[in-house]
């Protein structure tokens, strides 16, 4: 136990917290009234039309309170979309449907819902969306044991736009582990008799210089160039592993 205060001290200390809790407070709707000040000319610079211009005090009247958040999410709902989703409109509408998503009102969650897959829908490059990924589809995943069996398949629908509007940026290597699992196919079929431990690294191999060669960029030349030095890699690898009438275990 420490000393005992006494009353002067006490009341002291009491003005100074009473004091430095005014600072904060006001200090706070300082901050929070700069950012309601920011938010439309923010909003004026989204790609979206719709989002910039006939969404606009929708989002953000729902972003400064969140009981109009469902009022906004219906208003997203009966716009008719003629513009692609990008990033920035994206950062706005997010966090109203994550919102909606875990709220207790099944109307809402419903709707929410129902707005992730129209928004997703939208999306032109999947960078756009893959950074809300990880937030917003384990939400959905819960979703798919929710008691009600509207939410249940509203979910379903929008974990599978989710996921296809983000591409294979949910999974950076999927296309190389594609990429992998059709050499493999492809080598094992016609080297028979290669330990699988080869064929394996081949497919690695394989996969890496088709994604140096070719990800992200689409020439013919650089397809045909391809197709050569795969040839060479492979025919390098299995030679002397597996016989061949030719020389060469790579098919001419």
């Amino acid at each position: 136990m420490g000393a005992p205060r006494s009353s002067g001290s006490l009341k002291q200390n009491i003005a100074e917290a009473e004091a430095r809790a005014a600072e904060v407070q006001a200090a706070t709707q300082a901050a929070q009234a700069a950012a309601q000040a920011a938010l439309p000319v923010l909003i004026s610079c989204t790609e979206n039309a719709e989002v910039a211009t006939t969404l606009k005090d929708f989002i953000i009247t729902a972003l400064c309170n969140p009981d109009k958040t469902l009022d906004c999410i219906e208003e997203v709902l009966m716009t008719t979309f003629c513009n692609p989703m990008d990033g920035t409109s994206l950062a706005f509408m997010m966090p109203l449907l994550l919102r909606g998503i875990k709220d207790a009102n099944y109307t809402l969650v419903k709707k929410a819902t129902t707005c992730v897959s129209n928004v997703c829908a939208l999306v032109k490059d999947g960078s756009d969306v893959a950074p809300f990924v990880p937030v917003l589809q384990p939400l959905l995943d819960k979703n798919l044991e929710h008691s009600s069996p509207d939410i249940r398949d509203a979910s379903v629908n929008a974990k599978a736009k989710l996921l296809e509007g983000a591409g294979d940026l949910v999974d950076p290597a999927k296309r190389s582990k594609r990429l992998k699992e059709v050499v493999v196919e492809g080598i094992g079929a016609m080297a028979t008799g290669v330990k699988p431990e080869v064929i394996g690294y081949l497919g690695d191999t394989v996969a890496a210089m088709l994604e140096e060669k070719l990800g992200g960029v689409v020439r013919v030349q650089y397809f045909k160039d391809a197709v050569g030095q795969l040839a060479e890699w492979v025919t390098t690898n299995l030679t002397g592993l597996i016989p061949s009438s030719t020389g060469s275990p790579w098919p001419r």
